[in-house]
């Protein structure tokens, strides 16, 4: 394991232990006012512009930002690498008609289409998580369909169709396990720029609203206070870009060659194809 691994490992396990152990040790209540607004001299990073335990706000407010970027994009992967695989497996007019709406979807980019759902339904973390979903739909499908397309031309998948194989069988035997190293490595990315996203809107007010201790949100509220009380904004601000600097060298080098037993078990089912053809 490289050592940029080893320290993304390492800020990932700090995040999460803020995240899901903060607020069992948290001092005071996110929501409890200690004294005068953007004080630092009470707390260990002073308080907010509502008087609030900075620290405190800090260990309640990262479980939803967390969660929320795992969630979007394992459901991103969920509906549109099976859709993407499919497409480069059927092929034809079928392939042809969801590329064609695979590239409608990218036309448009997700920070617009996230803005556009909040003015039709209102603001909230659900349209957030749900804009942030369909904008990840369209380039994961074509990342998929990308990976598979090369694997769909291999003659062990004309041994699997010379089988009987249904499509699915397939998809789940043959393609997944070859193209599932392209899609890790960029699972990583897809969870970084998801909460850019989610914080993004977090920060425009699209997303939670307060009394919510949401990292994104304690920076929004307190910028105007930057002046006097810096950590404020800074602490929480840090915190995210730890949390996606993490991400990025645990998930370095993910990619590779396919599993030593895929390739064993594509050896095998090519070799008895070809007797059974013979």
């Amino acid at each position: 394991m490289s050592g940029r691994r080893i320290v993304g490992i390492v800020l990932l396990t700090f995040i999460f232990g803020m995240a899901f152990v903060g607020p069992f040790v948290s001092p005071h209540s996110p929501t409890e006012v200690l004294g005068a607004p953007y004080s630092s001299s009470i707390g260990l990073f002073g308080l907010d512009g509502l008087g609030r335990d900075v620290f405190s706000r800090l260990l309640h407010g990262g479980a939803t930002l967390v969660i929320s970027g795992l969630g979007v994009a394992i459901a991103a992967y969920l509906l549109a690498a099976p859709v993407g695989m499919f497409m480069a497996l059927r092929g034809g007019r079928p392939e042809q008609g969801l590329t064609w709406l695979n590239d409608v979807l990218l036309a448009f980019p997700p920070i617009l289409l996230l803005l556009l759902l909040a003015t039709a339904s209102g603001k909230g973390l659900m349209v957030v998580l749900v804009a942030v979903v369909i904008g990840n739909f369209p380039q994961v499908c074509r990342l998929a369909r990308a990976a598979a397309s090369n694997v769909a031309q291999a003659s062990f998948i004309d041994a699997s169709r010379l089988r009987g194989e249904n499509m699915a069988a397939i998809v789940r035997r043959d393609i997944l396990p070859n193209i599932l190293p392209t899609l890790a490595a960029d699972f990583g990315t897809r969870i970084a720029s998801s909460i850019m996203l989610i914080a993004g809107a977090t920060f425009l007010g699209l997303g939670e609203m307060p009394p919510s201790s949401n990292w994104a949100l304690m920076v929004s509220e307190n910028r105007v206070g930057m002046p006097a009380q810096p950590l404020a904004t800074l602490a929480p601000a840090i915190l995210i870009g730890l949390f996606i600097f993490g991400i990025n060298l645990a998930g370095d080098r993910a990619t590779g060659a396919a599993p030593r037993t895929s390739r064993l078990v594509h050896a095998v089912r090519t070799a008895l194809a070809g007797r059974a053809t013979a």
